[in-house]
C-alpha cells in the first residue's frame, strides 16, 4: 500500500515539472521560435535590443538588430511599449536572443 501511494505521489509531483519543461522547451538554442510580448527597445554597444515582456514565458528573450542591419528596420525605436512578435533562430549570448536580419521577422501585433 505504501509503495502504491509513493508511486502515485511521484507521478503527480512530476506534472508541474513537465508543464514547465514544455514551456521552456520552446526557447532553446538552435531552435526556431516565434515569441510575442511588449517591446522594450534600447540601443546597446553592438546594436539595438528589443526585450520582450511576457509573463507566460518561463525565460525572457530579446531580439537583436546589429548596427549594419538597422537600415532595414526603420522606426524600430517607435516599437517601444507596443506588442510585437519576433520569429527566428534562438541563440544564447548569456541569455536567449533572436538575431533580426529581415523586417519580416518583426511584426506589430496590436496597440
Amino acid at each position: 500500500m505504501r509503495l502504491k501511494t509513493l508511486a502515485l505521489l511521484l507521478a503527480l509531483s512530476g506534472i508541474p515539472l513537465t508543464a514547465i519543461a514544455a514551456d521552456r522547451g520552446a526557447i532553446v538554442q538552435g531552435a526556431g521560435a516565434t515569441v510575442s510580448g511588449f517591446a522594450h527597445v534600447r540601443r546597446g554597444a553592438e546594436g539595438t535590443y528589443i526585450e520582450l515582456e511576457n509573463s507566460a514565458q518561463a525565460r525572457r528573450i530579446a531580439g537583436f538588430i546589429a548596427f549594419q542591419n538597422e537600415g532595414t528596420f526603420p522606426g524600430v525605436m517607435a516599437l517601444n511599449g507596443r506588442r510585437v512578435q519576433m520569429t527566428g533562430m534562438v541563440v544564447l549570448y548569456g541569455r536567449p536572443m533572436i538575431a533580426l536580419n529581415a523586417p519580416e521577422q518583426l511584426q506589430v501585433i496590436s496597440d
